[in-house]
């Protein structure tokens, strides 16, 4: 689950300047989608950014410094953005804003209570409101996007989908609320749903359960992960990665559905070939 975001912006493979800068903050997903999509540029978060993007950021600035960051975003041509990633608690050294960054913060403060919904929300209207389009990961890496139906090399027995069906529903109720994107659902039980905590959160919690009640629960299960009802979808897509497939074989689980469309395999293929090592059906929703 994301929060706020920070500006990357990769350099073309021709050396020339792009248009799209990839808005990110900490977290494996920038790499990512910077592999995916190197016709981006990348202006690097300072302490927050990981260390192997930050080496190949065009420049760097603190977190408040958002005057500067926009001078060189759009010096650089860069007109569209995408938004991802997440942000760790800052030092107080990267509190420090210019004055556009104390304006954007002042947008973002009244909402950081509220859920992500309105977090990214008001995020999307700050970068409009500064003259930049907001995109989607699926806008510049549509590879990483879930196809319908079954994605992995193992199929998915009727009562897996099942309990795939009633995880859809829960997360669905789940999302409408501003809670999370995610539920794990066992012979029609609901073993977990995500909250704040993320969802390798929830896996952990569900497998340390079952390792303390062992008679407490039926084998198997299903990790459902859903959009939420009306999310934009420029920011905060669900996904699913190698190191949630470890969580649901750490929990015990015998699938993991993704909604077709609208989540994210980030990477595609290490995660593919993960789930069918683990013995774990992988399906688009």
């Amino acid at each position: 689950m994301s929060t706020l975001s920070g500006l990357y912006v990769f350099r073309m493979t021709n050396g020339a300047f792009g248009r799209v800068g990839l808005i990110a903050a900490g977290g494996a997903l920038p790499s990512i989608v910077a592999a995916e999509a190197p016709h981006l540029l990348v202006s690097a978060i300072a302490g927050i950014t990981e260390p192997s993007l930050a080496a190949l950021a065009a420049h760097s600035f603190s977190l408040g410094e958002w005057d500067a960051r926009k001078s060189a975003l759009r010096a650089a041509g860069v007109r569209d953005l995408v938004v991802l990633g997440y942000l760790r608690r800052p030092s107080s050294s990267q509190l420090t804003f210019d004055a556009g960054g104390a304006q954007i913060f002042s947008r973002l403060a009244p909402k950081m209570m509220a859920g992500d919904d309105q977090i990214l929300t008001a995020l999307i209207e700050a970068l409009e409101d500064e003259g930049f389009g907001v995109r989607s990961v699926a806008d510049v890496a549509p590879n990483l996007v879930a196809r319908a139906g079954q994605i992995g090399a193992i199929p998915a027995s009727p009562p897996v989908m099942d309990d795939l069906q009633r995880g859809m529903a829960v997360a669905r109720a789940l999302g409408a609320f501003d809670v999370g994107q995610a539920c794990i659902v066992s012979g029609g039980l609901v073993l977990g749903l995500e909250a704040q905590e993320g969802t390798d959160a929830v896996l952990s919690r569900v497998a340390k359960w079952r390792s303390e009640h062992p008679d407490g629960s039926r084998p198997g299960g299903v990790l459902v992960k859903m959009a939420r009802p009306g999310q934009d979808l420029r920011l905060d897509m669900p996904v699913i990665g190698p190191q949630t497939v470890r969580g649901a074989q750490g929990a015990g689980l015998t699938a993991i559905g993704l909604e077709a469309g609208k989540g994210l395999l980030a990477p595609p293929n290490d995660t593919r070939a993960l789930a069918d090592s683990c013995g774990l059906a992988l399906l688009g929703l």
